[in-house]
């Protein structure tokens, strides 16, 4: 087949038309290969017609690691309200064994460790922070069932009463501003527990669980004592 024909084919028959409704901008010429922003090189394309001109690209250049990280990204992509492709197995194995097969560029490597270095340390902005929280909300009520959302949080549950897992911030104090700001959060909300009584049985584990950390503190007081009187 040629892959470069059909590609030009799709291109002139979109330069000689008006979409309406959802429209993809390409770029004729890609930017990794020279391509440029002028509206001579732009040219508006239906999500499949993107897609495919995409797959058709890494056909006729098939050494170029940019362009076929394209596609693998197109792949991947979920927006709400925007484009959703879905691929095959075989097209999933084939992008993936072919983005591989060919090592990233020397380039591409600094500038995604140098972009990493100048982010290391720096805050998210709050509305970068409120985009994200809002994709993630988004992602998860429509990629997940009330199922296993509920099965998610079980596991988690079990683990961390097990022990096999720690929250991350469990040896980092709390600042006086976090402590403020949930405080401020939990006004006004009733609490779980209101107008429940606690068993006999619970008194008791919770008396003993009380005692044994408070001798377990003495101890350690002590001991740390006659270390420093040595």
């Amino acid at each position: 087949m040629n892959y470069k024909k059909v590609y030009e084919q799709i291109i002139d028959r979109a330069n000689n038309r008006v979409l309406e409704g959802y429209i993809e901008t390409h770029h004729i010429i890609p930017k990794c290969l020279g391509g440029t922003n002028d509206i001579e090189n732009l040219v508006n394309l239906t999500a499949k017609e993107h897609f495919l001109c995409h797959l058709l690209l890494i056909k006729i250049h098939p050494n170029s690691h940019k362009l076929k990280y394209a596609v693998w990204a197109m792949c991947k992509q979920k927006k709400i309200g925007t484009r959703n492709y879905k691929v095959s197995a075989r097209q999933y194995a084939n992008l993936k064994e072919q983005l591989f097969q060919i090592p990233m560029p020397i380039e591409t490597r600094l500038k995604i460790s140098n972009a990493l270095r100048g982010r290391k340390g720096k805050p998210h902005l709050q509305e970068t922070k409120e985009k994200l929280s809002e994709y993630t909300k988004l992602q998860f009520a429509n990629n997940m069932s009330i199922d296993t959302k509920n099965k998610i949080s079980s596991t988690l549950a079990s683990k961390y009463k097990s022990g096999e897992l720690t929250p991350w911030n469990k040896d980092i104090p709390m600042s006086n501003e976090a402590k403020k700001k949930a405080s401020s959060k939990l006004k006004g909300i009733p609490s779980i527990k209101k107008g429940i009584s606690l068993s006999i049985e619970q008194k008791e584990k919770m008396s003993i669980a009380i005692k044994l950390a408070w001798q377990k503190r003495k101890t350690k007081s002590y001991e740390e004592s006659i270390i420093l009187h040595k």
